[in-house]
C-alpha cells in the first residue's frame, strides 16, 4: 500500500511539472524482448532456470526542458521460469485404510514445474536526453513502477512424483501401482498461484531518430527488477496427499513450488532490447 501511495504522489508529481510549462508532450509506444524471468530460492529445487517474454507499452512523456523530462503510462510484461524437484517428501502421522499410522513419503524425480506470470506496470520515469547529431539524439530513463499480476499459471512438464509408505514398527516401505491404497505415480500437475501488487525499479537506454519534427524511431534497451516479493501463499507442502484427514486421500492437491510454507520469494526482472515511436503533439 505504501508503495501504490508512493507511486501516486510521484504522477501527481509530475503532473504539477507539466501544468507549470507545457514545453513539449510526447506520446510513445514500445515493444521489447529478452530474458524476462522470475527469480527466487527455494531449497526444494535441484535447479532453477529463466525464460524469455516481451514486453508492449503506452506513454506520456513530457519535457519541461530540452534535456530533461519524465514519463509515465503503461506497460504489458510476462515473466517465466522453472524449477526441478529432486527430493523426499516426507509426512508423519498418516493413517491407512486399517487406521494404522505410518509416514506418508513423496519421492519427487526430476519433476520440473514451469511458472508463468503476466503483470500490468505503471512506471513513472524521469528522462535525460543528449543530442547527438540534428537528427539522432539518446535518452536515458530511470524510475519506479507499482505492479498489478493480470494472469499466471504452472504446470509440470517433465519428470514424475512417486507416493509410497514407510512403516516404522516393521521397518517397511511399501510402493508401486496400487491406486486402491493410494501408492501411485503421476507426472501431469497445473494451477494457478496467487500474486499480489509490487514495486520495483525500471530502466532504460534509446537512441532516438527524427523522421520529421513530430515523429520519432526508438530503438535501445530496457530492465526492470521487482524489490518486493509478488508471490502470495497459502502454505503447506508442494504436493498435499491428504493423508491425515477423516476422509483421507479424497483431496489430493498439487500446490506448486511457489506455494509452499517454505521462505520462497519471488522477484521478476526483465532485461531486453525495443523499438517503438514517439509522437510530438
Amino acid at each position: 500500500m505504501k508503495q501504490l501511495a508512493f507511486i501516486i504522489f510521484l504522477s501527481a508529481f509530475s503532473g504539477s511539472l507539466f501544468a507549470q510549462n507545457t514545453q513539449k508532450n510526447i506520446l510513445t509506444f514500445g515493444f521489447g524482448a529478452g530474458i524476462h524471468g522470475i527469480a527466487y530460492k527455494s531449497d526444494r529445487c535441484s535447479e532453477k532456470s529463466n525464460h524469455y517474454g516481451f514486453q508492449t507499452g503506452i506513454g506520456y512523456k513530457h519535457l519541461f526542458k530540452p534535456k530533461f523530462g519524465i514519463s509515465t503510462g503503461l506497460r504489458f510484461m510476462s515473466f517465466s521460469s522453472s524449477g526441478v524437484l529432486d527430493y523426499i517428501q516426507t509426512i508423519d502421522d498418516a493413517v491407512d485404510e486399517d487406521n494404522k499410522t505410518y509416514t506418508h513419503r513423496t519421492y519427487f524425480h526430476g519433476l520440473e514445474e514451469s511458472q508463468k506470470q503476466n503483470s500490468l506496470l505503471i512506471p513513472v520515469e524521469a528522462v535525460y536526453v543528449i543530442d547527438l547529431e540534428k537528427k539522432l539524439k539518446l535518452q536515458f530513463d530511470a524510475g519506479f513502477f507499482a505492479g498489478f499480476s493480470v494472469g499466471n499459471n504452472f504446470k509440470t512438464v517433465s519428470g514424475s512424483l512417486e507416493t509410497r509408505r514407510f512403516y516404522y514398527q516393521q521397518n517397511l516401505e511399501v510402493y508401486g501401482d496400487y491406486r486402491q491404497h493410494h501408492l501411485y505415480t503421476e507426472s501431469d500437475f497445473k494451477g494457478k498461484y496467487k500474486f499480489k501488487p509490487s514495486f520495483g525499479g525500471i530502466f532504460g537506454a534509446e537512441f532516438l531518430y527524427s523522421v520529421d519534427k513530430n515523429f520519432d524511431l526508438t530503438g535501445g534497451f530496457y530492465g526492470s527488477l521487482t524489490m518486493t516479493s509478488t508471490i502470495k501463499k497459502s502454505g503447506g507442502e508442494v504436493y498435499d496427499p491428504d493423508c491425515k484427514a477423516s476422509d483421507a486421500y479424497s483431496n489430493t492437491i498439487y500446490n506448486g513450488v511457489l506455494n509452499t510454507d517454505s521462505e520462497v520469494k519471488t522477484h521478476p526482472f526483465s532485461f531486453g532490447v525495443m523499438i517503438g515511436f514517439e509522437y510530438t503533439f
